[in-house]
């Protein structure tokens, strides 16, 4: 009986191990065409990433990167307000889970607004699993783009924070209307 088990075991082991280098390869491959010209292939490599899951971890620096592509998945830009290979990047960066807040807290300080919102916006996806976030969200709070603040709040409001910390933090200032407006 013990000699089954191991036999068990050992065709576990060989049907298993060739399955993880195919899947780094596979990240990696997917990595190179998230660098393509074409919108389409890269949309279908951060979708194709996001399928993978924790899987793509080491394609979290190019996700990152792709937070700011506004590149359409369609040959003719029909898609106004469709979807764009930084949705995907988002998505796909939401997959990996809990390894890719380091990156994403620090994506909430790139000069440029868009990323620092879609930042925000993955980390709400991520809910309690972002909970250490919750400083540098609140720093986003004084961001100077409004609708980067906006994916601020509702991330603070998904990571898990504690109604007392988080109701007094949004009451110091306002966030979505101009005083004449209240």
């Amino acid at each position: 009986m013990h000699v089954s088990r191991c036999c068990s075991l050992l065709f576990c082991i060989y049907c298993i191990m060739p399955v993880a280098a195919p899947a780094a390869d596979e990240v990696n491959h997917l990595v190179t065409l998230l660098k393509s010209e074409e919108p389409e292939v890269r949309y279908k490599a951060a979708r194709s990433l996001q399928k993978l899951g924790p899987t793509a971890e080491p394609a979290i620096p190019p996700l990152i990167a792709a937070l700011n592509d506004l590149g359409a998945p369609t040959k003719y830009d029909v898609q106004y307000l469709g979807p764009r290979v930084r949705n995907a990047a988002s998505d796909a960066l939401a997959s990996i889970g809990r390894p890719a807040v380091p990156a994403l807290i620090k994506a909430l300080r790139h000069k440029d607004p868009a990323t620092r919102a879609m930042a925000a916006d993955t980390l709400a996806m991520l809910g309690p699993d972002a909970n250490a976030s919750f400083a540098e969200l609140s720093r986003t709070l004084n961001d100077p783009e409004s609708w980067v603040r906006d994916s601020a709040v509702a991330a603070i409001a998904r990571v898990g924070a504690a109604p007392q910390v988080v109701v007094p933090l949004l009451s110091l200032r306002p966030l979505f209307y101009p005083r004449e407006v209240r």
